[in-house]
């Protein structure tokens, strides 16, 4: 009996892990219309010219008062990454950092505009024929750094100002097709999923390869390649950070410099 309720609470976990692993979905969202912007009354891309105060419906003691005419303002999306985590100094001692990074308006953001935009251009999927890379838009830009002197390489290079990672969700197009081609047909799994499959489903790839590098911006980074005790193994050295993958990631994009010595340092002072 007892062995049965190993085997019990064995198959409960694996099917607890599984169900965890199939809810995970990244999403971002920006909304063609909410009740103070409803869309019947007004083009949420397009911001008018201000005429006078929204034109309210008549107060209620049971609903809220919504716009009836001469909507002012319009619909504007913001897509943000944010990280935190701990970084070991070189004496062992461990920090607490964080950043954040946009995600969506890139383009105008590096052309020194603000990086909020309409539905229209925030629900865009990314179509170039190059996809995007870590460091995007100063790395499809050109950028560079030397150590000795920055380059801003060609600003305009890169023109998505889309979410980034925003893509078709396939699972629940899939999943509603397979539901579809059954007799008789059994409800979608996804009922509510536009005809495009864009239900704010994103790619969590992109988002860490341009979300981590936008995030260390615009700070010059640097790391230290020093040990205070040189006899320390290198398992047991702060060093070893810097040789982990995710972090060899990081140093080929150009997001942070290793300094092997003193002079390193001065050429990346503010």
């Amino acid at each position: 009996m007892r062995k049965l309720h190993q085997v019990c609470l064995v198959m409960l976990l694996i099917s607890l892990a599984a169900g965890a692993a199939s809810a995970q979905s990244f999403r971002v969202q920006c909304p063609t219309s909410t009740i103070t912007h409803p869309a019947t009354l007004h083009d949420n891309n397009l911001e008018p010219a201000y005429t006078g105060p929204t034109v309210l419906t008549s107060p209620s003691p049971t609903t809220f008062q919504a716009p009836s005419s001469n909507v002012n303002g319009a619909i504007k999306c913001q897509q943000v990454s944010g990280g935190d985590g701990y970084a070991t100094m070189a004496d062992g001692t461990q920090t607490y950092m964080f950043s954040f990074g946009p995600l969506s308006g890139l383009a105008d953001i590096a052309a020194g505009l603000p990086g909020t935009e309409p539905p229209s251009t925030f629900n865009t999927v990314y179509s170039g024929t190059v996809p995007l890379q870590p460091g995007d838009p100063a790395t499809t830009d050109g950028a560079s750094d030397t150590g000795l002197a920055y380059t801003p390489g060609t600003l305009g290079a890169f023109t998505y100002n889309g979410a980034v990672g925003l893509t078709p969700d396939y699972d629940c197009l899939a999943a509603n097709a397979a539901a579809a081609s059954f007799t008789p047909p059994t409800p979608p799994p996804c009922p509510n999923l536009p005809a495009g499959g864009l239900d704010g489903h994103v790619d969590p790839r992109q988002i860490l390869d341009v979300g981590v590098m936008n995030g260390n911006l615009p700070a010059p980074l640097i790391a230290f390649d020093e040990d205070d005790a040189e006899t320390r193994p290198f398992l047991a050295s702060p060093l070893r950070y810097y040789s982990y993958t995710h972090y060899q990631q990081i140093v080929r994009a150009g997001a942070v410099r290793i300094a092997k010595s003193a002079g390193v340092t001065t050429t990346v002072t503010c």
